[in-house]
């Protein structure tokens, strides 16, 4: 008995393996149709090498079948009548030329050619990508669908390289075809095809008072103005043009990271040149009358104004937006310009701490920003901590301590660690919170305390001896 049953349970597992298998080929064959149909209904499908047809007609009352198979040459022979090359030719193109051979060969034939399984293939895909590689793609396949997965944060999307299989190159902008449905922009993959992703040159990001705020990759020469009117889609009602502020985030010649910019006028806009990183806000006359400003020293937030709210709730609502530099001890609630509250470090520290301080509209919160420093130690002439500037190296900060005391430090070596305690290197830029010590390696300083002790011991060691000469005589 558990030996049928044993059979029975084998064989039902047989069938499910079976049935399993073939509903997976079934509905392959039914994608491999639908994509087929897509190909033949799309104008601009391009015959493809791996491309499959099937060529139909009827000769003398007999229906005569013949698979077509595209290679790589792109030279088709349809029977023994002609051989095609069909590169660069559309689905439609290839019909029209292949039907009209069977008919002058054989009239009335009924000649008919249709696509049975599109092209499957890979392309290569590097440059900036989290990693290169090769993709399975299909000949329905866009770049789009491609370069997703290898983005990197650094990735363009406005200006990717294809390169054909015979090395001609082109350029697609992806933003210009999802924007602006310029499909041309967003081509359909093809044999042989290597995809080269840029590095972005300049990305900003714009929020506020504007139709479309988000992050935007702009090409060269576009600037602040093209930023609002065409990526951002214009301005909103009760727009304040007069409190337009960019924020730059990345480090050039001239700003350091942090400066802030105030664009006061509209004559001023289009001038303005943007640099990677760029954040622009656009306020508008309601975000000033009806919000509650909180400055954290990182930058401004407008809080929504909501009659009955307190301050404790909204500092601890809005904590991400302090920083580790927060200088919460010295924070203060500003209103018509005086200070109406100052107990902050209680807000934050203390979670029994529940005072009810109603808001007002147009209440500022300021929230200093403790000052960032580099200490310098060891020999120098005026060891301290300094303010610490972005982008300076060691050198700058030894100048500030006064230079390097050349009695105890002849030849500049100096040691730097970080603010975790790791060392750093001489070349690189100093870092807040770091620590910079001068070494003491003069020879005649660090052998002098010696070279005191030694003379003392010997001249101890003489008065000695004469004491005892004297004593003998």
């Amino acid at each position: 008995m558990k030996k049928t049953r044993f059979i029975i349970a084998f064989i039902l597992i047989i069938h499910l393996a079976v049935f399993s298998q073939d509903a997976s080929l079934q509905f392959k064959a039914v994608d491999e149709v639908l994509s087929a149909e897509i190909a033949m209904s799309n104008p601009n499908y391009l015959v493809s090498a791996g491309d499959v047809y099937e060529l139909a007609f009827v000769l003398r009352d007999k229906p005569v079948s013949v698979k077509l198979i595209i290679d790589i040459s792109y030279n088709v022979k349809i029977l023994n009548l002609a051989t095609i090359s069909v590169n660069g030719l559309t689905y439609t193109q290839f019909k029209k030329r292949v039907e009209d051979i069977i008919r002058q060969n054989y009239p009335l034939s009924g000649v008919q050619l249709i696509m049975i399984k599109p092209a499957v293939f890979t392309v290569a895909v590097k440059g900036e990508v989290i990693s290169s590689g090769e993709v399975r793609v299909s000949s329905l396949t866009r770049l789009s669908s491609v370069v997703k997965n290898f983005f990197t944060t650094y990735s363009s999307s406005r200006n990717i390289q294809v390169i054909s299989v015979e090395g001609n190159k082109k350029e697609y902008d992806l933003f210009q075809a999802s924007r602006n449905g310029d499909f041309s922009q967003n081509p359909f993959l093809r044999p042989g095809d290597t995809v080269v992703i840029q590095r972005v040159e300049r990305r900003v990001t714009i929020s506020g008072s504007v139709e479309r705020p988000g992050v935007y990759e702009l090409l060269e020469n576009e600037n602040l103005k093209d930023l609002i009117e065409i990526y951002a889609g214009g301005l909103k009602e009760f727009t304040d043009i007069s409190k337009i502020t960019v924020t730059r985030n990345n480090k050039t010649e001239d700003f350091p990271v942090g400066s802030f910019f105030k664009i006061e006028n509209k004559e001023s806009i289009a001038p303005f040149k943007l640099n990677n990183n760029d954040i622009v806000h656009i306020p508008n006359e309601m975000e000033f009358k009806s919000s509650i400003i909180l400055d954290a020293g990182s930058g401004i937030t407008h809080i929504p104004f909501t009659e009955g709210a307190d301050l404790v709730s909204v500092v601890r609502s809005y904590r991400g937006k302090f920083s580790p530099l927060s200088d919460t001890k010295n924070a203060y609630l500003m209103r018509n310009g005086e200070k109406v509250y100052t107990n902050f470090n209680r807000i934050f520290y203390d979670i029994d701490y529940n005072e009810l301080i109603v808001l007002e509209r147009g209440d500022v919160i300021v929230v200093p920003v403790l000052q960032q420093t580099v200490i310098v130690i060891g020999a120098v002439l005026r060891p301290g901590a300094y303010p610490y500037v972005p982008g300076k190296t060691y050198e700058y900060y030894i100048a500030l301590a006064g230079g390097f005391d050349l009695q105890r430090n002849a030849i500049s070596s100096v040691k730097i660690k970080d603010v975790s305690g790791k060392k750093a290197n001489k070349k690189d830029y100093v870092l807040p919170g770091s620590i910079i010590t001068a070494s003491s390696n003069a020879f005649l300083y660090n052998v002098m305390p010696y070279l005191s002790f030694v003379a003392t011991v010997l001249t101890i060691i003489g008065t000695v001896f004469t004491i005892v000469g004297n004593l003998k005589k």
